[in-house]
């Protein structure tokens, strides 16, 4: 059963008692209108000027599955349901606008989708009727099974290929905000105090954790979603709440810009080539995005595209395998080697940063893209700061820290590899630590990560996580009434209210907890 709404301000309930919707197909698409966008078939466009955190499209799916082990349900299952699935009138006419891969338009090779039905008039007024007649006085149209001659075997499997959706798991942070309102419940009603239960009961690891706990593996198709295209720099986050895709503005929008978003999760984070490749692989176009051009041997980053390359197959092919064979073996020499060689690449890194500025037409928002493409060199440089930090404390646990909210009340531990806290160490210790140089400071290591995640991932869940991450750090080295954990504070509680829209002071802190939770269950 569903949760309870959670008693946020003026009746919000942030989509967690959102219930799956029977029948057809109906799509609320509220700031944002499908468009023919050059080069690239259709796209979404802004219908007014959007502010960060605006609602741009709330969808109901038109196939959804979901898999009780864990595990991203097969292409192939959602196929067999596409061909089993009983479908009214609107919803072919919104299968069939998809891309498939079958059919190419004039301009550049664009899969061509049939015309668009309009969300506005569905299930109302037939416009391509001469007659005149409301089709919402008539009878309704009982669904049926499509036929082959709607859409053929090869068409089907494009479609799905090129517009299905999964994730192991919805939005962690809302899933975590429902089981703890529906623990908070249950405790009530048996008897204890409200919000009792909302701590207890067995956590696991990872991300995903227990399919109970956390919530289903999933794969699904949502017709308006779809239709979005891909940008390494997007302007636009998404996610999933039960079987709702929710789409909200991650920056400003300007009315007529096209919405964009990251078909790559992480892998955005990622060099052009590893990046176009990707792409290519599966969805097979070729990504010619802002960042992109920028990067290609012909822009104005293509030098220092090239050497972060080089970094990144370095790093994949020599260093990891290092770094994991001497961690394996207990080597301690070849692991210090390992964490030279990182120290080094980084220095290069930020040599290059320094060689950009002379160039012609190269901003801040380029050195982001530049470190965005070598952001798993500055995670793994991340990590090793933090193992030698606790290390130099005499703590290799790296456990036991706290976050805490704006009343100065306490959230949740912070554990593990996310947090880099340390109970043995005393604040100054920790004070000590932020001083030190980047080579063996976190807190340095994941401000820069956070500042690359705001620019090129921004209101991510993995920007919200590095953002609470960098609270934690400060909080315990001045204190959570300190001016620094303060500015982190307002910073996480911003990009909360972008990414789950306008939730009022208790929303704010009750996605604060799940989000310390997840903070818990992620290896960023």
């Amino acid at each position: 059963p569903d949760a309870p709404p959670l008693n946020l301000p003026h009746g919000r309930s942030l989509g967690l008692t959102l219930r799956p919707i029977s029948g057809g197909q109906t799509p609320l698409v509220t700031n944002a209108i499908p468009a023919s966008c050059a080069g690239k078939g259709r796209g979404v466009v802004a219908a007014r000027d959007i502010a960060p955190g605006e609602l741009l499209i709330l969808s109901s799916p038109l196939l959804f599955l979901a898999s009780s082990d864990g595990c991203i349900p097969e292409m192939d299952e959602l196929l067999t349901e596409l061909y089993n699935r009983p479908m009214s009138a609107i919803d072919r006419r919104l299968l069939m606008a998809l891309h498939n891969g079958t059919e190419h338009s004039a301009d550049g090779g664009a899969p061509k989708p049939q015309p668009l039905p309009d969300f506005a008039t569905a299930g109302g007024r037939d416009s391509g009727s001469d007659s005149g007649h409301d089709s919402r006085l008539a009878a309704p149209e009982l669904p049926s099974l499509l036929s082959l001659d709607e859409l053929g075997h090869e068409a089907r499997a494009g479609v799905l290929a090129l517009n299905a959706y999964g994730e192991e798991a919805p939005d962690l942070v809302l899933t975590l905000a429902r089981r703890n309102a529906r623990r908070a419940v249950s405790a009530t009603a048996a008897g204890g105090a409200p919000g009792a239960a909302a701590d207890g009961g067995p956590r696991t690891g990872g991300v995903c954790g227990a399919v109970d706990d956390i919530g289903h593996a999933h794969i699904g198709l949502w017709p308006d979603f779809a239709m979005l295209n891909h940008s390494c720099t997007p302007n636009a986050t998404n996610f999933t709440v039960v079987d709702r895709m929710i789409v909200r503005a991650a920056v400003p929008i300007a009315k007529g810009a096209e919405v964009v978003i990251n078909y790559l999760g992480r892998g955005a984070l990622s060099p052009l080539q590893q990046r176009r490749d990707a792409l290519l692989h599966a969805y097979g176009f070729e990504c010619g995005c802002e960042r992109c051009s920028a990067e290609a041997p012909s822009g104005r980053l293509a030098e220092a595209s090239k050497r972060v390359e080089e970094m990144w197959v370095f790093l994949a092919e020599e260093l990891v395998p290092s770094l994991e064979a001497a961690a394996q073996s207990g080597d301690a020499h070849g692991t210090a080697a390992a964490n030279s060689a990182l120290d080094g690449l980084v220095d290069e890194l930020d040599v290059l940063l320094g060689s950009q500025h002379g160039i012609g037409g190269v901003d801040g928002v380029d050195l982001a893209w530049i470190q965005a493409s070598a952001f798993e060199l500055l995670s793994m440089h991340c990590t090793s700061c933090e193992m030698r930090w606790a290390s130099d404390l005499g703590d290799s646990s790296g456990t036991g820290g706290s976050i805490s909210n704006s009343n100065g009340s306490r959230i949740s531990g912070s554990k593990g590899s996310s947090s880099c806290s340390n109970t043995s160490s005393s604040r100054s210790d920790i004070r000590g630590g932020i001083a030190q140089s980047t080579r063996a400071n976190p807190a340095a290591a994941t401000r820069r990560l956070l500042q690359v995640a705001s620019v090129a991932s921004p209101s991510s869940d993995l920007h919200l996580l590095l953002a609470l991450k960098m609270l934690s750090l400060e909080q315990q080295a001045s204190g959570p009434g300190s001016e620094a954990a303060g500015a982190a504070l307002a910073d996480v509680e911003s990009v909360l209210q972008i990414r789950y829209g306008p939730v009022g002071r208790h929303g704010v802190s009750t996605l604060l907890a799940a989000a310390a939770d997840a903070l818990n269950r992620t290896m960023l």
